[in-house]
């Protein structure tokens, strides 16, 4: 058996993570095993199912807080594993330093995969660090082609690999859309839909402002947002300020997303930027009309249900209008 070590922030309910364990449940793991490395020392969403599908995880010191015990204790994963291939998930060229780790220890595949089309911090020390870590992968991969230039610049060898989902999952189901309204009695609702970490590429802010003006006209409309994140305390006030806090309902995370898609009646996805975002994608494959930003790439369009505009709050409320399903 190979054990690839995944190296990523943490296994929590996001894009990237999903699309890892997407990718986990459907190898073959006789042949091929994924162990982790993450750096939170709190349980991720989905650290019970990689356990149980015969996956370790290692729990290290974040680059961030101390790099040289990052560097001491990732060389003793590497080496106590004897792994050959190490898998690194990043919007960030600093992570070249796990790469260098990685070399020293003798690892022959050293794969780097970016996630999204945007550096968030430092972008003039990722410009700088991009070198290294050109120098130092083996194998580069990106969700997007936006991903890929964000990351690694103009280079010629690379890959991109689509963010893959379990479509079976997400095909419209009737029954399934009936049980989850009237579990969440909204049977007589317009249902407008969100997924996504709570993080400011996400927009959530502006969520709220287009929700608080469709409801100047229309009030059979309810918000679903799923998903958890570091700002989500501050949505929720912001959602209390507004005094819309008991029209709005905060999920968290859960797993049954497949199932909450067939509730809702449009999705909307109004991101600052992303790899190429595969909550999207799944909306599409749930037969959902959806409203994006102009940020997301191309790639990520994959039906003819996908209006793409400009962060523009009375633009977006006439498209959502539009389409005649808000009744009054």
């Amino acid at each position: 058996m190979v054990r690839v070590l995944q190296i990523s922030g943490n296994m929590n309910m996001g894009g990237q993570e999903t699309f890892i364990m997407n990718v986990y449940r459907n190898i073959d793991r006789n042949k091929i095993q994924f162990d982790f490395v993450v750096h939170s020392k709190e349980r991720g969403y989905y650290d019970d199912e990689i356990e149980k599908l015969g996956g370790r995880i290692y729990r290290i010191t974040p680059m961030t807080k101390n790099i040289f015990k990052h560097c001491k204790e990732l060389k003793n994963v590497i080496k106590k594993g004897k792994y050959e291939i190490v898998h690194r998930h990043t919007s960030s060229s600093i992570v070249f330093i796990d790469l260098l780790i990685a070399k020293i220890c003798g690892v022959k595949k050293r794969i780097v995969h970016s996630h999204s089309n945007k550096v968030q911090k430092f972008p003039i020390l990722n410009v700088v660090c991009r070198l290294f870590l050109n120098a130092l992968a083996t194998d580069k991969l990106a969700c997007s082609l936006d991903a890929k230039n964000s990351l690694y610049g103009n280079i010629s060898n690379y890959k991109i690999l689509y963010n893959a989902i379990e479509i079976d999952k997400f095909l419209f189901n009737e029954t399934i859309r009936e049980k989850i309204r009237t579990e969440n009695k909204c049977q007589d609702k317009f249902v407008i839909g969100h997924i996504g970490r709570f993080s400011p590429e996400k927009n959530h802010k502006f969520i709220l402002e287009l929700y608080n003006e469709i409801l100047k006209d229309k009030d059979n409309v309810e918000l679903w947002l799923i998903g958890d994140g570091q700002l989500k305390k501050n949505i929720i006030d912001m959602a209390k300020q507004m005094n819309l806090i008991d029209k709005i309902r905060f999920f968290g995370i859960v797993d049954n997303v497949y199932e909450l898609l067939q509730g809702m009646d449009i999705f909307i996805f109004p991101s600052l930027y992303e790899g190429l975002g595969i909550s999207l994608i799944e909306a599409q494959a749930s037969g959902l009309d959806c409203i994006a930003s102009t940020n997301i790439q191309n790639e990520a369009i994959i039906t003819n249900k996908v209006v793409c505009k400009d962060l523009n709050i009375n633009e977006w409320k006439e498209e959502i209008c539009r389409k005649g399903i808000i009744k009054e």
